[in-house]
């Protein structure tokens, strides 16, 4: 984090516990970003988010290229994302998964458990952002690298409805990876198989359903809501 946020070393920090991540970078070599302030600049004008889906409130440089974060109470940074000056993004949520964070939320589940469908509109959110700042501010073409991951789960059980849970995770960190070759391919479509490696970790079947209320949500518009929460 001191290497991140270098120009205010020591004032921020990460909550303790689980985190998901994702990373979109190209496959080829692509000429670099020149300069750190150009990439935070270019991250404030093409409203690229934190991954979690919160409106930033911190945009800053380093020595990687920029930074765009939400900083909340205690000066803790739960979410942010970071451009490189190579065109990769890179975005950490580090709320979804996080004991503390689950139990004030959802007051009548005890946790730490993975929260199936936070955890799916926080990655399709944060993957849909980030491919269209790729495509219209980074100028990036096909084919592009995905990876996505969840690390610090090991025992999590997977929420399978409204206030239950089953299964425990095996795999203290689990990672995916694919190639994108177009941007019509919509995000939910691309992570479809990380859910399934989910599911599996948890010695759970992915409900028949699961991929169906997942496009329903995003649909029905009712993306931004839940992940205001």
């Amino acid at each position: 984090m001191e290497q991140l946020f270098l120009e205010q070393a020591g004032h921020y920090a990460l909550p303790e516990g689980a985190k998901a991540y994702l990373r979109l970078y190209p496959s080829n070599l692509v000429p670099p970003i020149d300069l750190e302030t150009e990439a935070k600049d270019l991250a404030f004008r093409g409203n690229l988010w934190p991954m979690g889906g919160v409106n930033p409130n911190i945009f800053d440089r380093n020595e990687f290229g920029g930074i765009v974060a939400k900083s909340i109470k205690e000066k803790q940074i739960h979410f942010f994302t970071q451009l490189f000056l190579n065109r990769e993004i890179w975005g950490v949520d580090a709320q979804c998964l996080n004991a503390d964070c689950i139990v004030r939320h959802y007051p009548h589940m005890s946790g730490p458990y993975i929260a199936n469908h936070v955890v799916q509109d926080r990655f399709v959110t944060a993957l849909q952002n980030f491919l269209k700042f790729a495509e219209l501010h980074l100028m990036l073409r096909p084919t592009l690298k995905v990876e996505v991951g969840l690390v610090g789960i090991k025992g999590y059980p997977i929420q399978s409805g409204i206030s239950n849970t089953n299964g425990k995770t095996f795999r203290d960190t689990l990672t995916w990876s694919c190639e994108i070759s177009s941007f019509e391919v919509p995000a939910w479509k691309i992570l479809a198989p990380f859910w399934e490696q989910i599911w599996a970790n948890c010695d759970m079947p992915r409900p028949a359903d699961d991929q169906a209320d997942l496009v329903s949500r995003l649909s029905q518009g009712r993306l931004s809501q839940l992940l205001a929460r």
